[in-house]
């Protein structure tokens, strides 16, 4: 009789902006961290020098008021 060969289950990696209302979830830790570095829920603050921080998908309309 043979023994199945047991496999490890695998893990989901959520987005580290899950919170702010990112959905991504992927089965690769590398794929995660890859996502995260261009995430339009990531927080950004706005780089012409104003106190206005939010999620990258919001920037470029706060630029533009």
């Amino acid at each position: 009789q043979q023994e199945q060969e047991k496999s490890e289950p695998k893990l989901n990696y959520y987005c580290s902006n899950m919170t702010q209302g990112c959905m991504k979830v992927e089965d690769e830790k590398e794929k995660i961290q890859q996502h995260e570095v261009s995430c339009e829920y990531q927080n950004m603050r706005c780089f012409n020098g104003c106190t206005w921080q939010g999620p990258l998908k919001k920037l470029s309309t706060h630029v533009r008021a």
